[in-house]
């Protein structure tokens, strides 16, 4: 609901997810251009939560755009909180269960339009439940995320920080060549290439195989629609092994 400084109703809009059921908002800012960034945890087809977010008109209360995330582990997923950086990017945090009872904090990553950029997940030493709490942007554009860390008996404080690095991948209209060329939390080709048109295909024994899921080191045939710039955001890989069969090899 908008309302003008004087506390008169300006529009109310009411957002239903997929699964007709539940939906939570936790989080509210605004972009430079006025439009409404509202962030929460709403309920999906495969019968638990996603995160959810929508950009509303700031003029009318009209849908802008709105994307869900679902986590690797097809289960529930939490927003906890939510920032706009100074380029009018959205980064939001909470924590995404990657079985019935273990969570993940996870963060993800959007242009100001609304395309996914990204997506992190942080998993204890412990290997027990995490959950992200809050988050902060420092001056440079790095995301600072905050939560806590189940052990056996105990929990603690977790902080984490992701670098503001990235990748470029400079991409053409049709058919390209892709790899992903850094360390990055979520593989999934949804995640990486979320643009793309086709299904990502890898070379085989067998000829060309579509994967749902990439690999460091591996190279990519994936279709765009025009021509475009993808973020690979992630930790640099500075070494290698290489299985080299008999004869050529690419």
């Amino acid at each position: 609901v908008k309302y003008n400084s004087n506390g008169a109703e300006q529009w109310a809009s009411r957002y239903n997810g997929p699964g007709n059921s539940d939906d939570q908002a936790v989080a509210i800012a605004l972009q430079s251009s006025g439009k409404v960034i509202v962030a929460g945890s709403s309920f999906g087809t495969s019968g638990s939560y996603d995160f959810g977010t929508i950009a509303y008109n700031g003029s009318d209360g009209g849908f802008s755009w709105i994307d869900r995330y679902d986590g690797a582990g097809n289960s529930a997923d939490y927003v906890s909180a939510m920032k706009i950086g100074n380029n009018d990017k959205i980064v939001i945090t909470g924590y995404s269960y990657r079985t019935k009872s273990l969570s993940d904090v996870v963060t993800v990553k959007y242009s100001p339009n609304g395309i996914q950029q990204w997506a992190a997940s942080y998993d204890c030493p412990s290997n027990s439940s995490d959950v992200g709490s809050a988050i902060v942007i420092d001056g440079v554009g790095n995301l600072i995320v905050a939560g806590q860390s189940f052990g056996v008996g105990s929990s603690t404080i977790s902080t984490i920080k992701y670098t503001s690095s990235a990748t470029a991948l400079s991409l053409s209209d049709g058919w390209n060549m892709v790899s992903v060329p850094r360390i990055v939390a979520d593989y999934r080709k949804s995640v990486l290439f979320p643009s793309t048109i086709s299904s990502i295909f890898a070379y085989g024994a067998t000829g060309y195989v579509a994967k749902d899921t990439l690999q460091n080191g591996i190279g990519y045939w994936a279709k765009f629609s025009g021509s475009q710039t993808v973020p690979i955001t992630g930790q640099p890989k500075t070494f290698d092994t290489l299985t080299i069969g008999l004869g050529w090899n690419m």
